[in-house]
């Protein structure tokens, strides 16, 4: 079920899915073509972090209320309260460049509209006030993160080129060990064997390092492999703790930001 298909509302707190839904209602009518098209990328990223990274990065508070919400079988934003938005998206956007492979469209879209989805929910009453605020300070160390994937991200399109026109569809995606670089390009290892080489555009050779873990995806061409998009390389410390909030904000759900209707 996409992000922005209408739900069947359900009692207590509102969902992340219902919240999602809600805000894509509101929005898609008014947005002109290419605004809906951003809007929907943005909103699917948000939907598939939640489903995939945000259970376990709860406090136990909040995860003792997920696991008692719902069935099990349900999609983890079908039982997830929108009151988490506010963290859950400072989160999202300190890890999204190290785990997301996508078009620097799609990264630009969620970088828009992420801050408009939090204002909006600050704005009804569906996230804390102090949750809110935690989210622009949050945010603002987040984008130095998201610039760097966008740029990376444009310096592999701008490489390919019309090379694009050519792809068969067959895509090899997933997070690979770095083991080794050459004039040729990249050998990379996921875990069952190494592939390359995998050709990489020369300005990206200085983030793409061996030794260093990373999410990539490459197709198959005549003279080996071609890197067609990559996540920031995990930082050498791993990920622990990076993306991790505390217990939800105390206090009563925001009301209207200043200066807002």
């Amino acid at each position: 079920m996409g992000a922005t298909e209408k739900r069947v509302p359900r009692s207590g707190p509102t969902t992340i899915a219902e919240a999602l839904g809600d805000y894509g209602q509101q929005h898609f009518p008014c947005s002109t073509p290419p605004r809906a098209i951003a809007l929907e990328a943005a909103l699917q990223v948000i939907a598939q972090f939640c489903d995939d990274v945000l259970p376990g990065l709860l406090d136990p508070v909040s995860r003792h209320r997920f696991e008692r919400r719902g069935a099990a079988d349900e999609a983890p934003r079908d039982r997830l309260e929108a009151a988490l938005l506010g963290r859950a998206l400072a989160s999202c956007a300190r890890l999204l460049p190290y785990h997301v492979v996508a078009g620097s469209g799609v990264l630009e879209s969620f970088h828009a509209e992420a801050p408009r989805i939090v204002r909006w929910l600050a704005r009804r009453g569906v996230i804390p006030a102090a949750d809110a605020r935690a989210f622009d300070v949050g945010w603002s160390d987040a984008c130095v993160l998201l610039g760097r994937h966008v740029r990376l991200q444009r310096q592999i399109e701008a490489e390919l080129g019309n090379a694009l026109a050519l792809f068969d569809g067959n895509v090899v995606e997933g997070h690979f060990l770095i083991e080794r670089s050459e004039p040729r390009g990249l050998w990379v290892n996921g875990g069952t064997k190494t592939r390359g080489p995998v050709r990489v555009p020369d300005a990206c050779r200085e983030i793409l390092v061996p030794g260093r873990e990373v999410s990539l995806a490459f197709c198959r061409v005549v003279s080996g492999w071609l890197l067609v998009g990559s996540a920031l390389p995990v930082p050498e410390g791993g990920l622990e703790g990076v993306g991790r909030f505390d217990a939800p904000a105390s206090g009563p759900p925001a009301g209207p930001a200043p200066g807002e209707a």
